[in-house]
């Protein structure tokens, strides 16, 4: 099986934080790992829920919250969650890896 160019580009996430007023900012990438599934960061991920960078150590289990990502070069959002089991703390020993599950269609 062999894969295009085109194929790797739709597997890119783009993860935006979203303000209050409702502006998007893209802050990260993910990578589409199964259906459904999107691997980022850990920091990705509390960045895009708003959370203070001096405080991401503290986030040692999983952060609730909805993830707005959408993927090239489609426009329209996703929501996902995380997916507790996958998350790996922001921290230079222990990963900062996170796994986002959006619904089935």
């Amino acid at each position: 099986m062999s894969f295009s160019r085109e194929d790797y580009e739709h597997a890119i996430a783009r993860i935006f934080f979203v303000s209050d007023e409702g502006k998007k900012s893209v802050i990260g990438t993910g990578f589409l790992v199964a259906p459904g599934y999107v691997l980022t960061c850990a920091h990705v991920v509390l960045q895009a829920l708003g959370k203070v960078e001096d405080e991401f150590a503290d986030y040692q289990t999983a952060p609730e919250g909805t993830i707005t990502l959408d993927f090239l070069p489609n426009e329209y959002q996703i929501a996902a969650t995380v997916v507790p089991t996958a998350w790996r703390p922001y921290g230079v020993n222990q990963g900062d890896i996170a796994a986002l599950q959006f619904p089935a269609e």
